[in-house]
């Protein structure tokens, strides 16, 4: 959606995001005021072991000031990668090059490489890990998961793409928050369900178009559980959306309508505890156990708005009933949660 780093903020009430952030621990080390990841005027010490002499010899600091201006401040962070690596094995002592290169790495959504990056520079310059090293990795922390919990909202709440589900991923794989990351699976294979839906009502090159769309849904949900899998994460099989085969005895024409209305309740209205139920079980019928999860998924994202709502509730009378809701769907989802054969509660 192309919604820039300083805007972030601005998708939830502040109190939200706050508490979100709080309630997940922002990081093991101190955060520092002043001392932001993000901060492109933050003043960067120099280390002990930093000669200027030699560094100025060296023609580092030209070549490094022109990476800068000509890749790094002009977006091109995949090449200011580049050249920042071959500065820091120049000269490993300008701790500035350091910072760059991490940022650098943050931007192109290499996230691990980011925080590896300064963990090299603090093995290389240990005095300075108590003033800039280690605030900075847990300024980077939580610049995560306050982004993860703001892109978590546009996908809850808004029209988003591929490339926001695929970017949500990585910053839970950072976090090593494997739950969060394999739900992601299931949103996937669900977007893909609802476009095929929606393929059925339109005819021609839009039919087509949203049949596509929806295989390119299913591939990335197959991708991020193949991701998981080779980090070694056990994830539960989740299928293909594509149309199960008929089953062995034909549903009656009353019992398809039924589960239709059913969907489009919790696709497209406020549904109710029921008719998620209902739903749930008509699935398990069928034994179509992928799109079983899906309404575990459509739980969740009713509960992420609830969460809205009770956050800008008028009284306190009218936040506490939403928030009593919202524990009668979460032990409704633990509930169906576990009547999936072979689930292991990750999703």
């Amino acid at each position: 959606m192309g919604v820039h780093a300083d805007n972030w903020g601005m998708m939830l009430p502040r109190m939200v995001v706050i508490s979100l952030l709080l309630s997940t621990g922002a990081g093991t080390q101190e955060l520092i005021p002043g001392i932001e990841f993000v901060n492109e005027r933050l003043r960067i010490p120099e280390s002990t072991w930093f000669d200027e002499g030699n560094y100025i010899e060296s023609g580092v600091g030209l070549s490094f000031g022109i990476d800068k201006r000509l890749t790094y401040f002009a977006g091109d962070y995949e090449e200011a990668a580049q050249r920042f690596e071959i500065s820091v094995r120049q000269f490993r002592y300008k701790a500035e090059i350091w910072v760059c290169l991490a940022r650098a790495y943050f931007y192109t959504k290499a996230f691990d490489v980011a925080r590896d990056a300064l963990e090299r520079a603090e093995v290389l310059m240990p005095d300075l890990a108590g003033t800039l090293w280690q605030p900075l990795l847990a300024s980077l922390q939580w610049e995560i998961q306050r982004r993860a919990v703001q892109q978590q909202a546009q996908i809850d709440f808004y029209s988003t793409g591929l490339e926001e589900v695929l970017t949500l991923f990585r910053l839970y794989l950072f976090l090593e928050d494997h739950s969060a990351a394999s739900d992601l699976l299931a949103v996937s294979h669900e977007r893909a369900r609802m476009m095929r839906e929606r393929a059925k009502m339109v005819s021609g090159a839009s039919r087509s178009a949203q049949a596509a769309e929806a295989d390119r849904w299913d591939q990335l949900g197959d991708r991020l559980a193949g991701e998981l899998r080779t980090a070694g994460i056990d994830v539960p099989p989740v299928s293909s959306s594509a149309p199960p085969p008929e089953p062995a005895v034909t549903e009656s024409v009353d019992e398809q309508e039924r589960i239709r209305i059913l969907q489009l309740r919790v696709d497209f209205y406020r549904a109710q505890q029921e008719d998620y139920l209902q739903l749930f079980q008509a699935y398990l019928d069928r034994a179509d156990i992928t799109r079983a999860r899906s309404v575990l998924a459509s739980l969740g994202r009713h509960m992420g708005d609830l969460d809205v709502l009770s956050s800008v509730a008028p009284t306190l009378s009218d936040q506490a009933d939403i928030e009593e809701k919202i524990e009668e769907f979460k032990m409704l989802r633990n509930d169906l949660r576990n009547q999936i054969p072979g689930d292991d509660g990750s999703l």
